[in-house]
This record gives C-alpha cells, structure tokens and sequence, in this order.
C-alpha cells in the first residue's frame, strides 16, 4: 500500500472511482470529475491523494483550497472532498488511512484548518477527530404561486460577474467569519458543474441590487444564498415564490436573515427552522491559529472540549454558506 498525491496519467482513472462510488448509475458522471479537475486552475496533482495498491488506485481524497476571515484574520483552510474506496477494497480501513495521512499533508503544507461537508452523516468524521458546525435551515409549508415581478432577471456571469462580485464583498463578507471568493470561485468549471453563479438578480436604479442562489428538482426549490440590499430581497422572494409551483420552498440562510423574512411576509406563515450538522472542521496548525486569530480567542494547544470552542468561534456566526460547499 502506498499514500501519494495522484499523478497525470491516473486522473481519468480517479474519475471513473468516483463515478462508480457516488453516481454508479450515470455512465457520463466521470466527466463531472474531470471537470473538477481540468477546470479548477487553482487544482494540482497535490491536491487528490490517493491509496495505491494491487496495481490500481483504491481509495482517493480531494482537497480543495479555501480562504477564511475569521475575526479579521485570513485562515488558510483544506476542504476535504469526494472521499472514497472501491467497492471492492472496503473494509479495510482505507478511508481512515487516507484521512490522517492527509492530515499530517495538511500541517505540511501550511493549512490552519480542514473543512469538509459529509454526505454520509458524522460519525466516521467525528471518530477521526471533527467537529459538527451546525448550519441553520428553513422550510416553508404549503405556499402560494406570485408572478414573476418585472424587477428581477435572470443573471448571467458573462455580463453580470463584477456586479455579483462586488455585492458578496459589500455584504456577504460583513459577517465575522465568511469565505473569501475571487473571480474565478464564481465561474471556474467545479463551479458551473455545481451551480454557484447566483440565480436572479433584483435590478433598482439600473443597478444590481441583490442577487439569490437557489437549485431546484422536481421536488424542492432550496435556496442556497441571497446577498446585497434588503430592497432587493422582496422582489427577489417574489421570483422564488413564482418558480416554486408544487414543490417544496427550503434552504439554508442564516437565522432572521432578511430574505426568509421577505418569504415570510409574502407567505404570510413562518419559516420552520432546524439545523443541518455535517459542516465539521478540524484543527490542523494550533499554533498558526492563535497566532492569526489571537490569543485571547485560540488556546495554545487543543482545548478538552474542541467542539465548544469551535461552535463558539464559528457555529454562532454565518461562517459557511451552501454555495460554499464543493
């Protein structure tokens, strides 16, 4: 058995192992993969670490690079993504390997913390170490159609990019913990792959004024993010409430956000709220830590119980949006 970054001539090999795992059914989902890969210019080889043994690639792990402000300090952060062994390798502690050899890349590499998002609930993650960052999530129930209001169109990130852009720096980043994001988060191919160009925009004076992500299939419209001004958000509301015919209305927001209570106001009934807990994060570079954020917030060495700390330093504020996850 052998732990390494991937090489060249195994990318389409990977591919095809995450094909297999996450969508078996899909003969064309390797190239989704691909596209995670081939359109990332941020992607190096570094970043899939991989299991080799028998002659083929059993198990492989994404990284992904991400950058935190966490009460004023940029933190350097390895999101952890498409974790996987074959079908045939399971059992034999592959995943669990590959996790804490990463790790241990991690700290080399000068990462301040890890980030992952789990699609198999938490326990795996949190018998290696992580910690559940509760994210909060609405639903509505029963709601009434609203036309489509004239006020709101359709964004397009050909023509609409800088003024996306600058609306996520003028209010998504006022939150003491956000994600940085330059250009290229909003447009690479991971990104279109996965839908994180804003969906409609509410258009005043002219001007851009407010924009709101959502995904939707034939049984849900959710709601992913809604950033700018709050003279945006009804009209914006109005859209989603015009789009969501039978389906269900849900999404993840922060608590009181002013665009659930513009659906509020709209619907006339209160969002339910509870949370989604597989956001987790991991402490790589304690010492990094306190140094950036500050002694008076990060203890010198992990503290007994990790998970208060960090639902303190970040599950209490909107650190982590849905349309932040890879």
């Amino acid at each position: 058995m052998m732990i390494r970054a991937a090489r060249e001539a195994e990318i389409a090999e990977i591919a095809e192992l995450q094909r297999l795992v996450f969508r078996p059914d899909e003969p064309d989902a390797a190239q989704r993969y691909l596209t995670y890969v081939e359109g990332d210019p941020t992607y190096t080889l570094d970043h899939s670490r991989v299991i080799f043994d028998d002659g083929r690639i059993v198990a492989h792990l994404r990284i992904w690079d991400r950058v935190l402000r966490v009460r004023g300090a940029e933190l350097f952060a390895a999101g952890i993504g498409s974790l996987c062994t074959h079908p045939d390798y399971r059992g034999r502690g592959y995943a669990r390997t590959l996790m804490r050899a990463s790790e241990r890349y991690f700290l080399a590499s000068s990462y301040d913390i890890g980030l992952l998002f789990s699609i198999i609930g938490t326990s795996f993650y949190q018998a290696q170490g992580w910690i559940p960052i509760p994210l909060p999530t609405f639903e509505f129930g029963s709601v009434s159609a609203r036309p489509m209001p004239a006020a709101v169109r359709r964004l397009d990130a050909a023509q609409d990019l800088e003024d996306v852009q600058a609306l996520y720096e003028a209010h998504g980043l006022i939150y003491e913990c956000a994600v940085l994001r330059d250009r290229r988060y909003w447009t690479d191919g991971p990104a279109q792959v996965r839908g994180t160009f804003p969906t409609w925009g509410a258009v005043r004076g002219g001007q851009l004024a407010a924009y709101v992500t959502v995904e939707s299939d034939d049984e849900e419209i959710w709601v992913k993010e809604a950033c700018g001004s709050t003279e945006g958000y009804g009209p914006l509301a109005e859209a989603v409430l015009a789009e969501v015919g039978d389906r269900i209305l849900a999404g993840s927001l922060p608590r009181a956000h002013d665009f659930v209570r513009a659906l509020e106001a709209l619907t006339g009934t209160a969002a339910t709220w509870d949370t989604h807990d597989e956001m987790m994060v991991k402490g790589v570079n304690w010492s990094a830590l306190r140094q950036k954020v500050g002694g008076e917030f990060v203890p010198a060495r992990p503290p007994e119980d990790e998970a208060a700390f960090w639902r303190d330093l970040l599950g209490n504020r909107p650190f982590y949006s849905w349309a932040d996850i890879f």
